[in-house]
């Protein structure tokens, strides 16, 4: 969803913010595509991007005319290459660039929680709120086989600088070892201008001090994201010095997961002091079942018994909990199904590896990413598409 605009209603009568809202529902647009790619200097490239204003179907039309003409004077093979290309190039169009399709939504509200990450300082603004701005700060990560996971059995900080407390190396909860994360401004003309082996470059020697045995061949995947810096050099949990019941959570970079419950605390007892009531649900659980279950090695323990578990790659019918899906993580099929049929939606394969790692092992959804989209269609109802 992406906020245009904010009204405020100073009358004291009904809500005091009218919010314009859109509702994007395409498969990728110019943004989504930049983190898709991972290509970091390309990044602000992607931001400034402007999908062209005419339709695909146009563009196509014409380009497909003009290389038509000019095919008169062609061989049948070259014809053939020349309408192919026409084909791909098309589809590539449609894929990467075509501008999805949206709805915009009036929403009313009393009070509102600013937590917009990168965009919170256009949020506030919304407001007449200039009091602070966001400086995205870039971070790399890189992601290591689980048989390099023994060699650091705790998180090993260096000494922290100017840009925050260093690279680092760390045993993930899962076993994997993971290096990073960088820190470089976006807004930096020399953060464009790095390549992938410089970022690799600069990760590598700044871990290399702290554990000098690990193997980098081992490598299976890289991240990367932008923290929210403020000009404040702080967070900012604050009301609205503009706009009465207008809650800021602004700025929350590293490290704000850590903080989120404390956060979340804050948040409430400022709603409370502008006004909001607010009433305990008797019937809410904090507690959420899980859904990974515990594996030890390759078998289970169900009703105080031990289980095998295996792959099923014939794809012959057996008990969803003992068939694994996903063999590098051993991700079964009931814990996939599982995780569809929670109460927040799941509906695509990236959505189910956040909740089960399908997909994050060695081969990173080389052999299982298939088989998640064939559950995935049967438990949505979607048959094979």
């Amino acid at each position: 969803m992406e906020v245009l605009s904010i009204a405020q209603d100073e009358s004291g009568k009904g809500p005091r913010f009218s919010l314009q809202a859109r509702h994007h529902q395409g498969r990728f647009h110019h943004h989504a595509f930049a983190e898709y790619t991972g290509f970091i200097k390309k990044l602000k490239h992607f931001q400034d991007y402007k999908p062209p204003l005419a339709p695909p179907h146009v563009l196509s039309a014409a380009l497909f005319l003009v290389l038509t003409i000019l095919a008169l004077k062609l061989t049948v093979v070259n014809k053939v290459f020349l309408i192919l290309a026409v084909v791909i190039s098309t589809a590539l169009y449609f894929l990467l660039f075509s501008a999805p399709n949206s709805t915009i939504e009036p929403i009313k509200a009393r009070y509102v929680v600013n937590c917009a990450g990168l965009g919170s300082d256009k949020i506030a603004k919304m407001v007449g709120d200039d009091s602070f701005y966001i400086k995205p700060r870039i971070g790399e990560y890189l992601l290591l086989n689980k048989n390099q996971g023994d060699k650091c059995n705790k998180i090993l900080f260096p000494c922290p600088g100017k840009m925050g407390k260093g690279i680092l190396v760390q045993k993930t909860l899962w076993g994997n070892l993971i290096l990073g994360p960088t820190a470089a401004d976006v807004n930096d003309p020399s953060t464009a201008s790095r390549t992938t082996a410089e970022v690799m470059k600069i990760i590598l020697k700044g871990c290399r001090g702290l554990i000098p045995s690990f193997d980098s061949g081992e490598i299976i995947h890289s991240f990367a994201g932008a923290r929210a810096k403020s000009s404040r050099g702080d967070w900012i949990i604050e009301p609205c010095g503009t706009a009465p019941g207008f809650i800021h959570a602004a700025g929350i970079d590293s490290p704000g997961l850590a903080g989120s419950p404390a956060i979340a605390k804050e948040v409430v007892k400022l709603l409370k002091e502008a006004g909001l009531k607010c009433v305990s649900d008797l019937n809410f659980n904090p507690n959420r079942k899980p859904i990974i279950v515990p594996k030890n090695n390759w078998s289970i323990w169900r009703n105080g018994k031990k289980e095998s578990i295996k792959i099923n790659a014939q794809d012959k019918k057996m008990d969803p909990a003992l068939h694994v899906v996903c063999r590098c993580e051993k991700v079964t099929e009931a814990e996939i199904v599982d995780s569809i049929h929670r109460s927040l939606p799941v509906d695509s394969t990236q959505a189910v590896r956040k909740r089960t790692r399908a997909g994050m092992g060695h081969c990173q959804g080389e052999y299982c990413e298939c088989r998640v989209k064939k559950i995935l269609a049967r438990e949505l109802g979607k048959g094979n598409s």
